[in-house]
């Protein structure tokens, strides 16, 4: 059965194809595709997942449009509304987009317990880099042989080795200056597997850039948590990444890091 059937005009379609580009720190640039002939609209932005209405409503009269003012390392929602004048009135809202603004760099102390991560998501503002064939990282909870929270893992592939990095945000040191980096590390042995990890920093969140070794474990065998402290001294200020490459061979089993303290 079918009624009432009614075929309208709509004098003011919603734009489509939201869309967000270079996006910084603490700005984006918003776009979206305008269906008839408006040439001003209305935006309504947020932390994600706010109520809609309840965020700052701009009027703007250009596409695309820089929205600034915004929270490093957030993610927002945006929604837009085309205005057609007095005759045909606002559009309905098109939305929610969702972007990810960019990480700013951090001081010391540094400090990353995995604790407010989303499991298996890797935490805000760190990043990692797969140059082999194995898996990649991620953060478990409560995986044993000592680690009962949140915890960086690397689980083995059957066939391929590991060559994954971890990198940590992106932080600011003074050259000349004596610091510490100390974290928690382990395996899952259970007698034979062997695990392989080593640490480094550089200027940039790349192995290529990983030239300052920290310390390197190739021999990663105990079923509980063992505490590693080190002591460098950068040549140069600037920017630094740490980089926990994980680089077992392959059908071995788990590797952690947790508790990486920077100061």
């Amino acid at each position: 059965a079918v009624d009432n059937i009614n075929l309208t005009v709509v004098n003011c379609p919603a734009p489509t194809a939201l869309n967000a580009t270079n996006i910084t720190t603490t700005s984006a640039e918003l776009s979206w595709t305008e269906t008839a002939t408006a040439t001003d609209w209305k935006i309504q932005y947020g932390l994600a997942t706010f109520f809609p209405n309840n965020g700052p409503v701009v009027t703007v009269g250009t596409n695309p449009v820089v929205l600034s003012g915004l929270q490093p390392a957030s993610m927002y929602d945006y929604y837009v509304r085309a205005k057609c004048g007095s005759t045909n009135g606002d559009s309905s809202w098109s939305g929610p987009y969702s972007f990810v603004t960019g990480c700013s760099t951090t001081n010391v102390p540094y400090v990353m317990n995995f604790e407010t991560t989303t499991v298996p998501a890797l935490p805000n503002c760190t990043s990692q880099e797969n140059v082999g064939t194995g898996n990649l990282w991620t953060v478990v909870n409560n995986p044993g042989f000592g680690f009962t929270t949140k915890t960086l893992r690397y689980n083995y592939s059957f066939s391929e080795d590991a060559n994954v990095w971890f990198y940590t945000q992106a932080i600011n040191l003074v050259g000349g200056t004596t610091y510490a980096i100390s974290f928690d590390y382990g395996a899952s042995p259970f007698g034979t597997y062997v695990e392989k990890l080593k640490v480094a920093y550089g200027t940039s969140a790349s192995a290529t850039a990983m030239n300052n070794s920290i310390v390197d474990y190739p021999n990663v065998i105990n079923d509980t948590p063992l505490n590693s402290s080190t002591q460098f001294t950068p040549a140069t200020s600037g920017v630094y990444y740490f980089g926990f490459n994980a680089y077992s061979d392959s059908n071995q089993n788990g590797l952690f890091v947790d508790n990486i303290n920077i100061d």
